[in-house]
């Protein structure tokens, strides 16, 4: 099939995005914003009020989105640099034949995001039967797809015009009020958390990246469109701090001064149910669709596909999957899923990082079907890497492998690069398409 797939809605998703196509800095950020905002960091927020002083929670989710940033911002220079989205980034590492894994696994991760952002509105309705859950879920599901739909260009960016701003709307109002709610701003610090000493400083932090490795890992599906550095850099510090340290400390704020740690029943204590069901759907709809977006990508470039093909397949089976779950208790998806993307997610940009930064000196083929079918070694540097995961998560005490395994950029980078010294004869790159 044509590796020129960038007519409409297709979005570039086989092909170098052109300058024509470039976007302004605002809309680079706010695109960005819209792909990493998601209402789990709510929960994060509530996670570190709960074993930490105030201020001390403050610096655990600094301290946590400043990690993603970085990583992002490593991962944005390539897409902006090379014009590729992430699936295509990962060509420059694994190979164009080779890149099919890294495709796969951010199908399943962003696809799983999708899932639980989904079912995440259904804490509105707590007692809700299933069958009408489900006919909610279906139909909630289909409409946030629709402006997936029409590519980043057009839908998915008037989207995130009206949803961001209204979403830091609800920011300003909800802060305000739930500092009146506890009595003052010194009632809040001062509140002690509720179960002091059972986690780590260090725990705490690496556990609040471990949730945005997926997010900012696929900053190149957006910043492959931008015009210069400058704004890969802007968008990456302005999505993190709204979209994780903002609600963030959103969530903590909601804890020490509401005692509460579900946003449903927070924004009710509040008086703003009915405004903060519409914003926060609004703002799980514009994650959403980026999530479908970029599984689309990783999707078409898997199985070379167009990019509408991949999406309407995706929609059939994860809202089959989203419905089967939604008789589950959402915190037990929601585990289950962060381990599985720390074990076998985290690798990917520290080879990619080692591939592209280290060993190829960021000069790669400007052509993409100039690049070699499979590099042996980075299969053999991630399969490395992820047995080193899963043997943690067996043998390590509960509660520890997210932690460790959150590392795994830096612990994947370094192991590629030995693997590449020592291994680089031997596992030759398969250069036969």
């Amino acid at each position: 099939m044509s590796e020129h797939l960038d007519i409409g809605s297709d979005d570039f998703s086989l092909a170098k995005v052109p300058d024509n196509a470039r976007l302004r800095w605002f809309d680079i950020s706010l695109n960005y914003t819209g792909f990493v905002i998601i209402p789990t960091a709510l929960m994060v927020g509530v996670i570190v009020a709960t074993h930490f002083t105030f201020w001390k929670a403050f610096w655990i989710l600094a301290a946590g989105s400043a990690i993603v940033v970085a990583n992002a911002v490593l991962m944005g220079y390539i897409g902006f640099r090379e014009r590729t989205s992430y699936a295509l980034s990962a060509r420059f590492a694994f190979g164009d034949q080779g890149s099919r894994l890294p495709s796969g696994l951010l199908v399943i991760t962003s696809q799983g995001w999708w899932i639980i952002q989904l079912l995440l509105i259904m804490s509105f309705w707590p007692d809700i039967s299933f069958w009408w859950g489900a006919v909610l879920l279906i139909f909630f599901g289909i409409l946030m797809t629709v402006t997936t739909r029409t590519g980043l260009q057009k839908g998915m960016t008037w989207l995130n015009r009206i949803a961001i701003p209204a979403l830091l709307i609800l920011f300003a109002i909800s802060i305000v009020r739930s500092v009146d709610f506890a009595g003052g701003w010194d009632a809040i610090t001062a509140t002690p958390p509720t179960k002091p000493g059972e986690l780590s400083a260090v725990a705490a932090t690496i556990m609040v990246a471990a949730l945005w490795i997926n997010g900012s890992t696929v900053y190149p599906d957006v910043a492959r469109y931008a015009k210069t550095e400058g704004s890969v850099v802007f968008g990456a510090f302005v999505a993190f701090a709204t979209g994780l340290f903002g609600l963030g400390m959103m969530g903590l704020i909601f804890y020490k001064s509401l005692g509460v740690g579900d946003f449903g029943p927070a924004f009710e204590k509040l008086g703003l149910t009915v405004f903060a069901f519409a914003v926060v759907f609004a703002q799980i709809w514009t994650t959403n669709q980026n999530q479908m977006y970029s599984s689309s990508l990783a999707m078409s470039n898997a199985f070379r596909l167009k990019r509408t093909t991949c999406e309407s397949i995706l929609l059939v089976i994860s809202l089959a999957i989203t419905v089967y779950l939604s008789a589950y208790d959402f915190q037990d998806v929601f585990t289950g899923f962060l381990i599985f993307l720390g074990l076998f997610l985290t690798p990917v940009p520290g080879i990619i990082f080692a591939e592209y930064y280290v060993l190829q000196k960021m000069t790669v083929s400007s052509r993409l079907e100039d690049l070699p079918s499979v590099n042996r070694v980075a299969l053999f540097s991630y399969g490395v890497t992820v047995t080193l995961n899963v043997v943690l998560w067996l043998v390590v005490p509960e509660g520890a492998p997210i932690g460790l395994i959150t590392l795994n950029p830096l612990t994947a980078f370094l192991i590629h690069l030995a693997f590449s010294r020592v291994l680089g004869n031997r596992l030759a790159v398969e250069t036969v398409k």
